[in-house]
Formats: C-alpha cells, sequence, structure tokens
C-alpha cells in the first residue's frame, strides 16, 4: 500500500511540473548536445521510387508518371539513372472533332503512353567544408520536447561545385492541336509531293523519339547533423542533401513517328490506308536549358526526394516557347551509407 502510495505521488509530482511553462524566454540559455557533425562523410547508394512525377509542356499539358532512380555518391562523383513512364497521358486519346466542321483530321498512327530514361554523371572539382549555422525554430515541437525552440546551432555545412554531364532517350506525346506547330506531311507512297501544313490545321496528335544530351553546373550542399536538445530525450537528425543546377540541352535526334489521316464514316472512326511521314519537314528545337532544385533527406535506411525543374526542352516546335515546361517530382526511398 505504501509503495502505491509512493509512487502516485511521484506521479502527480512530475504532472505538475509538466504543467510548468516551458518555454524559453528572451535571453534564456538553450542546452544541447552535438552527437555527429561530419557533412564530409556522407557518401550513399538510395534507391528511390517516384510514385508521382508530374510533367507541364507546351507540348502536352499535363501527364503524371511513376518512376524510378538508382544514385551514387562516393566522393566527389555522383552517378545516377532512371526513368519514368507516364500512366496518364492525354495525348494517346483522340480529340473529339465537331464533324460539322471538320470531315477529316490527322493523328499518329501508333499511340503510345510517354516514357524516358536518363542518365547522368556529376564530377565536383571544389570541395569545402565551412561552419555555419543550422537553425532550430518550431512551432510544432521537436520529437520528444516539451517546449517550443528558437535557436541556432553551430554547424558544419560542405559545398561541392560540380560539372554534370549526361543524356536520356525520351519517346514522347505532343498535343498538336495547341497554336504552337505547324507540320508539313510527305505521302510515304509520294515522297517528292508535299502535304500544305495549312491543311493540317487539324492535326490530333503526335510522337516523336529524341535523344537529349545535357552540360551543366551544379552546387550541392550538404548537412550532417545529430544532436540533443535540453528537455528532449529523442535525438534530432538533419541529414539533408541540397542540389541546385543549371544545365545546357542539346538534341542529338528528334524523330516524328509516322502519322495517319483518319475520317469519320457513319460516326465511325477509320483511317486512310496510307501513312504520312512527318519527319522530313517538320519542325524542331534541337537546344535548351533547364534549372532544377532537388532535396533528399536520409533518416536510417530510408530517404525522401523532392524535385522541381523548368526550363525550354527540345522536340518538336519553332520557336523556344514551344519547348517551355516544368517537371515535379516525388518519392521515397532505401539507402545504404558509406561507413567509416
Amino acid at each position: 500500500m505504501k509503495k502505491i502510495l509512493l509512487l502516485t505521488a511521484i506521479c502527480i509530482s512530475r504532472l505538475a511540473l509538466n504543467a510548468q511553462d516551458l518555454k524559453y524566454n528572451p535571453g534564456d540559455t538553450a542546452y544541447y548536445l552535438i552527437v555527429k557533425n561530419t557533412p564530409e562523410k556522407t557518401d550513399y547508394i538510395n534507391l528511390a521510387g517516384y510514385p508521382l512525377v508530374f510533367d507541364g509542356f507546351s507540348r502536352n499539358p499535363v501527364s503524371v508518371s511513376i518512376g524510378g532512380e538508382l544514385s551514387i555518391f562516393y566522393k566527389r562523383l555522383m552517378l545516377e539513372g532512371g526513368g519514368s513512364f507516364a500512366w496518364l497521358d492525354p495525348a494517346t486519346s483522340n480529340r473529339k472533332v465537331d464533324r460539322n466542321t471538320a470531315f477529316s483530321f490527322y493523328s499518329a498512327d501508333n499511340k503510345t503512353n510517354g516514357y524516358y530514361l536518363d542518365g547522368g554523371l556529376t564530377y565536383y572539382f571544389l570541395d569545402r567544408v565551412v561552419d555555419s549555422y543550422f537553425k532550430v525554430i518550431s512551432q510544432t515541437k521537436p520529437r520528444g520536447a516539451t517546449t517550443e525552440y528558437k535557436i541556432s546551432i553551430p554547424a558544419k555545412i560542405r559545398d561541392m561545385y560540380g560539372l554534370r554531364f549526361g543524356a536520356s532517350w525520351q519517346r514522347l506525346n505532343v498535343i498538336t492541336e495547341l497554336p504552337f506547330i505547324h507540320l508539313k506531311g510527305y505521302d510515304k507512297n509520294t515522297p517528292g509531293q508535299s502535304v500544305d501544313g495549312n491543311t493540317l490545321y487539324d492535326f490530333d496528335r503526335v510522337n516523336y523519339n529524341a535523344t537529349v544530351m545535357h552540360v551543366g553546373l551544379e552546387l550541392m550542399r550538404v548537412s550532417d547533423l545529430e544532436y540533443y536538445l535540453d528537455k528532449t530525450t529523442v535525438l534530432q537528425v538533419d541529414r539533408v542533401y541540397q542540389r541546385s543546377y543549371v544545365d545546357f540541352l542539346f538534341a542529338n535526334n528528334v524523330d516524328y513517328t509516322d502519322a495517319r489521316r483518319y475520317f469519320y464514316n457513319n460516326a465511325k472512326l477509320m483511317a486512310y490506308s496510307d501513312n504520312y511521314e512527318l519527319n522530313s519537314a517538320s519542325p524542331k528545337i534541337m537546344y535548351g536549358f533547364r534549372i532544377g532544385y532537388e532535396i533528399m533527406g536520409l533518416i536510417n535506411k530510408r530517404s525522401w526526394n523532392t524535385s522541381l525543374e523548368a526550363g525550354s526542352y527540345p522536340g518538336p516546335g519553332a520557336k523556344f516557347t514551344d519547348g517551355l515546361g516544368l517537371r515535379m517530382k516525388v518519392g521515397f526511398g532505401i539507402t545504404k551509407r558509406q561507413k567509416y
């Protein structure tokens, strides 16, 4: 009975302490314990899956893909490879044509969902570790904390400047009803006779294949901090890789797939037998650029990834603005870090 009373008294006293105002006041001293602060020792292998890859381009305003990527970071090298497949691609469906104004229209002979594969290598020619601060500013309490924090902890930051090289292999779709492209076609049976581009105002969809190379510059900022805050018993971890880059893009080739002329017969969609080769005189953009930002965090053997990039991309089009677009990726992965 005495033990029960003693335990009850202890619990009541702890509740009373926890009920006190534990927030810091201006000028109070905040204590912390740094367990690890070694951004120079952050090599890893990461396998990430991207359940959401959103693309918005002038050529195809909305498509959603699923993808994956393997990345290896070792000393001053970053090796990456991955790809994606569009599971939501409006360009694969036929546009609804007003039969009162257009009897026939042109479209891709073989509509397939878009996909791409890419690979890249980054060599970091400048690697330096600088003293900085890690700010703990939290309206929500850190894990295990009993108070809110607004403090700065001394931390090292690793800044790495690199050269980027790589290539991507793409098979993508274009919705050419958008007013940016005018295609000229050639009947394969009479290749010397051009089909007037003005007659293709009802052109519906096209596919294209492209091999695009990139060369660029990158800044990667790495933090690897583990610490305890006073009034908390849970280890706080800040292990983050932030990459900012700018790339010059140039296409080795941009090849249109064949098209076919379709028409309606008693409300039934049918196709003419002749295919049309669009590659000979169709407009192409062979150069472009992109600017991007990627952030990845590692927690134990797991990772989270988010990236956003925008630019003008090589492919079908007649002017610079025809290639404008952006890409956003959100993913999660498993990782293995190098032991030192």
